[in-house]
């Protein structure tokens, strides 16, 4: 289904129900009024002179095409009335999406599997809810973008100025979130390439899995309750924290900020660590150690449980550098009684 224009409080595109049409080969497309709550009555007659919708069935191309908006005889109607509208898409769950929404407009798509959902606001807010597609894209100017439940697929969410991205899982080969002042949290990510960036936002990550890049390009914290792969960080003012379960490569560095990492004490690591201040848990087991002054800053070389493959590479040249050792059950955040 490609672009579908409206100007709505509210766009939705949902599965048919399955019930009652197991052939899924239809498609209803509803708009909803709260004519109560804009104190105003609008009767048949009047619905076709205020929108306009056409449906057209693209055979060759495989696509259905719904165009709607609201003419001018409905802004002139509506320019001083207050009337919350829902433009409701009902489609087979294996059709794609490609919903554009205008001006305030909210985007809402939920409970498909699909080659494609692309999304595009300009001031709205964005809901994803349980998909499982190819790829996975929402763009909104200014809009916050929401994803409840899992979203599988390759993705990419993205707003700008102060628009937030909030998601559940995240899990596919690529995933990309990009905010310009909002934060970005995740709860879970499981992608063989994720990436995170934010101009002047802070990134909060829960449960991280494969190889990860963080970018915050200006000022912002990060935050990583559990790291499973690889991280490179890179912020040029804020403080990072995180707890590394198992990893190979983990880079990070700050211009100015502090940073802070858990390691279990059976990590099988190297250590290099640049900062204004070092402290390393002495109940981590460190062999090879090198403390040196370089100038004003601390560097910390040595490894852990006679190394492996895996490496910590911190620096902190405004900043103290704090790495401490955390148990198995201490990482499952779990109260011990």
């Amino acid at each position: 289904m490609p672009p579908s224009f409206l100007v709505t409080d509210k766009h939705s595109v949902v599965r048919v129900n399955a019930e009652e049409f197991p052939f899924q080969d239809k498609a209803f497309l509803a708009l909803y009024a709260d004519t109560e709550k804009g104190h105003a009555m609008i009767d048949v007659i009047q619905w076709n002179q205020f929108f306009k919708c056409h449906v057209e069935v693209r055979d060759h191309e495989k696509e259905l095409l719904f165009n709607g908006m609201i003419t001018e005889d409905g802004h002139k109607a509506f320019q001083h009335k207050n009337i919350p509208l829902e433009c409701l898409i009902q489609v087979p769950v294996k059709f794609g999406v490609s919903l554009h929404v205008q001006e305030e407009g909210n985007a809402d798509v939920e409970d498909m599997e699909c080659h494609q959902v692309h999304i595009n606001t300009q001031n709205g807010d964005t809901l994803l809810k349980n998909l499982k597609c190819g790829t996975v894209h929402a763009h909104s100017w200014t809009g916050n973008i929401k994803c409840v439940s899992s979203l599988q697929g390759n993705i990419e969410l993205k707003t700008g100025n102060g628009g937030a991205i909030k998601a559940d899982k995240l899990q596919g080969q690529h995933v990309q979130c990009k905010t310009q002042d909002g934060t970005i949290q995740v709860k879970s990510v499981y992608a063989d390439d994720a990436n995170f960036w934010s101009q002047s936002g802070a990134i909060y990550l829960g449960s991280v899995h494969g190889s990860t890049v963080v970018d915050i390009h200006n000022k912002g914290d990060v935050k990583i309750d559990s790291l499973d792969g690889s991280l490179n960080a890179l912020m040029k003012e804020g403080n990072l924290a995180a707890h590394i379960t198992r990893h190979e490569e983990v880079t990070v560095r700050t211009g100015k900020g502090d940073i802070s990492l858990d390691l279990p004490v059976s990590a099988n690591t190297t250590l290099e660590l640049l900062g204004s201040q070092v402290e390393v848990d002495k109940a981590l087991s460190v062999e090879n150690v090198e403390e040196k002054k370089e100038g004003n800053l601390t560097k910390f070389t040595g490894k852990m449980n006679s190394s492996g493959k895996g490496s910590v590479k911190s620096e902190a040249r405004d900043g103290k550098i704090v790495v401490t050792a955390k148990d198995w059950f201490e990482s499952l955040n779990l109260s011990k009684k």
